[in-house]
């Protein structure tokens, strides 16, 4: 298979796996999700949502929501990030430079946190939310060299797999870079003004892609065939079914924290236990929908897709 065969199959894919399900959550969020709530603020809730969804769902459909000037072109607003998803794999290809690009996307986010204060301008744009994505592929390049080296590279990686101290020490430093991203910057939450515009503007900017460093050292020792208390962990039945159900989770949660929201017939008091408990809550009553969605709309197209793949392969041979 060439490699435009290639890139088409894995677009063809792609397509075939995000499509089917994207459109059951929209016509689930659009038309069916209306029939089961009531309360003071339901209506106002439905008839924005046939606005939105008349007027923009083929914009969820051909990822494209983010080109609308208002920020907000589509039906379901957890679209935007298939939408940057999709746009910026078509874009991988033509990326060569993704070193350069990835420098670029950054500093350009700076500039607009810095001047802008971010805001739609920056929020839902590939160009902005790119570097998280091409350091995956670098790491992804990376590994594959790692993998097929014979060189001293690959001393590394048996250094890494036997060294349990060295194991650990990549581990905790991307647990605490993640840590510090997402709880480093605690004051702000209590004064907005805690920061200077400058470091809010470099935050802005880095604390996804050094999420994503973070996230590619806590994972490294596993993939470089260490780390197996976390792999047994990710790799055992009940994750693997988890993993399946993902997709549809994220697709439909959003129909639920609508649903308790606008429902609500009190003022709202944000606790650590009142989300967790919420965050309990929507897992549970999104957990049967993503079963339904997974069984009767992603399994069947994965069928689908197989068997036409598996024709085309066997016409070829």
């Amino acid at each position: 298979m060439c490699i435009r065969d290639s890139y088409l199959y894995t677009l063809f894919h792609r397509v075939l796996r995000i499509i089917p399900s994207y459109l059951m959550a929209i016509l689930l969020f659009w038309k069916i999700t209306p029939i089961f709530g009531n309360g003071p603020s339901w209506q106002v809730y439905v008839d924005g949502n046939n606005q939105t969804c008349s007027q923009g769902w083929w914009r969820d459909l051909t990822f494209s929501t983010n080109f609308e000037y208002s920020g907000d072109g589509g039906c379901m607003p957890q679209g935007w990030y298939l939408t940057v998803d999709m746009q910026i794999f078509l874009s991988a290809p033509i990326l060569v430079g993704i070193y350069l690009a990835t420098i670029s996307s950054i500093v350009y986010s700076s500039w607009l946190s810095y001047k802008y204060k971010w805001g739609s301008l920056a929020y839902l744009k590939p160009w902005t939310r790119a570097p998280a994505y091409l350091i995956g592929i670098l790491a992804a390049i990376f590994y594959n060299e790692l993998k097929s080296s014979k060189d001293n590279v690959s001393k590394l990686t048996k250094f890494v797999r036997e060294s349990r101290i060295a194991q650990l020490v990549i581990s905790v430093s991307g647990i605490m870079l993640m840590g510090w991203i997402i709880y480093g910057v605690e004051p702000a939450v209590k004064n907005p003004h805690a920061f200077s515009n400058l470091f809010n503007a470099l935050y802005t900017s880095l604390s996804r892609p050094l999420f994503t460093i973070g996230l590619l050292l806590t994972l490294l020792p596993s993939l470089l065939g260490g780390g197996r208390t976390l792999k047994n962990i990710l790799g055992n039945s009940f994750m693997s079914a988890i993993a399946k159900l993902t997709f549809a989770f994220y697709l439909l949660h959003w129909i639920f924290l609508n649903w308790k929201t606008y429902t609500a017939r009190s003022s709202f008091f944000f606790t650590h236990r009142d989300v967790f408990i919420d965050t309990i809550s929507t897992c549970c009553l999104a957990l049967p929908l993503a079963i339904f969605v997974h069984l009767f709309v992603e399994i069947p197209f994965g069928n689908i897709e197989q068997k036409f793949f598996a024709q085309r392969r066997s016409k070829e041979n």
